[in-house]
C-alpha cells in the first residue's frame, strides 16, 4: 500500500471517529482511475460495508485480499466498526487470515475487546 492509500485510510478513520461519516463517501474514486491506490481504498470501503454479524462473510472477504497490509487494515477497521457484535471466540477465525506478528496482534485484539479501538 502506498502513501496515498495510507493517507486516505487515515483521513477516513479520523473522519469516522470525529463525525461518523461513511467511509465509502470519502473514497469516491472512479473505476479505472489513474490513481494506483484506488483499489486499496475500494477494498477498505467494501470491507467496512460487511455487516458486523457476518463473520463468515468477512472471512471470505479477507481471504481474497492478497496484500497483508491492506488485509490487516480492513480487519482492524471492521473490528472497530463492529465492536461488541460478536464474541471473541467467534472472531478468532478472522485471525487465521493474518500472518506473523499481525496474527498474534489479532488474537490479542479479539481476545480483549477493549483493544478494538486505539487509545489516544
Amino acid at each position: 500500500m502506498t502513501g496515498g492509500a495510507r493517507q486516505r485510510i487515515g483521513v477516513a478513520l479520523v473522519a469516522l471517529a470525529a463525525g461518523g461519516l461513511v467511509v465509502a463517501a470519502l473514497y469516491a474514486l472512479p473505476q479505472g482511475s489513474a490513481d494506483s491506490d484506488s483499489s486499496d481504498s475500494a477494498t477498505l470501503d467494501r470491507g467496512a460495508q460487511i455487516p458486523g454479524w457476518d463473520v463468515a462473510g468477512m472471512d471470505r472477504y479477507l481471504s481474497g485480499i492478497e496484500d497483508p497490509i491492506v488485509r490487516q487494515a480492513v480487519l482492524w477497521e471492521w473490528l472497530r466498526l463492529n465492536k461488541g457484535r460478536q464474541s471473541p471466540s467467534d472472531l478468532m477465525v478472522l485471525c487465521e487470515r493474518m500472518s506473523g506478528k499481525s496474527h498474534d496482534l489479532c488474537i490479542r485484539r479479539v481476545g480483549s475487546p477493549h483493544l478494538y479501538v486505539e487509545t489516544r
